[in-house]
C-alpha cells in the first residue's frame, strides 16, 4: 500500500519514454503505453484487494511552509479510491488497446500514445490526491490532456472548435473547483 504512488507513475514513465523515443518506435510505441496501463491497472487491483480489509492510509510529506501554513503533497488511499484506480486504469487499458487499431498507419501515432499518457497520469493522480492543492493540479493536467486529445487533428477545423471548446469548459470546471 506504501508504493500505491506508483500507479499513476507508470503512464507518467510512458509518457515521458514516448516524447524522446516515440518517433523511433513508430507503432511500437502502442506497447509502452498499453504496458504502462497494464501495470497499473495490475497493481490497482491489487491495492483494491489489500483495501478490502484495511482502512484509508494516508501518506503525506511537507513540502512548503510559509508562516504557519504547511503545503504537502502526497496520495491517500480508501476503498472507494482504490476502486477508482482500478475503474480509470482498466478504462485506460481498453482505449490504449483500441486505439491501436484505431490509430494504425497514423503518422503521428507516437505522439497520440503520449498523449494518452499524460491524461491517464493525470486521471489517476487526481484519484488518489490527498488534498486540495494536489486535486487541483492533477484537475489542470486532466484539462491539458483533454485539450491535447481532442486538438489531436488541429488541421481539422472540427477538432479546433472541439479542443477550444473543451478548454473552456475546463476554465469554468476550475472557478467551481476553487469555489466548492
Amino acid at each position: 500500500m506504501e508504493n500505491a504512488w506508483l500507479i499513476p507513475l507508470f503512464p507518467l514513465v510512458s509518457f515521458l519514454f514516448l516524447l524522446l523515443f516515440g518517433k523511433k518506435l513508430k507503432e511500437a510505441s502502442a506497447f509502452v503505453g498499453i504496458l504502462a496501463t497494464l501495470a497499473s491497472l495490475v497493481y490497482s487491483i491489487l491495492v483494491l484487494i489489500e483495501r478490502f480489509s484495511e482502512s484509508t492510509f494516508k501518506a503525506e510529506a511537507v513540502w512548503l511552509t510559509i508562516g504557519n501554513l504547511e503545503l504537502t503533497a502526497g496520495f491517500e488511499v480508501n476503498q472507494l479510491n482504490a476502486l477508482m484506480l482500478v475503474i480509470v486504469s482498466l478504462v485506460s487499458f481498453l482505449v490504449h488497446t483500441y486505439s491501436k487499431g484505431y490509430m494504425h498507419g497514423d503518422e503521428r501515432f507516437p505522439v497520440f500514445y503520449a498523449y494518452l499518457g499524460l491524461f491517464t497520469f493525470a486521471m489517476l493522480g487526481l484519484v488518489i490526491s490527498p488534498n486540495l492543492l494536489q486535486t487541483y493540479i492533477f484537475w489542470e493536467l486532466v484539462g491539458v490532456g483533454s485539450f491535447l486529445l481532442i486538438g489531436f487533428y488541429f488541421y481539422k477545423e472540427s477538432a479546433k472548435a472541439a479542443a477550444k471548446k473543451a478548454f473552456i469548459m475546463t476554465r469554468i470546471g476550475d472557478v467551481g473547483l476553487l469555489i466548492g
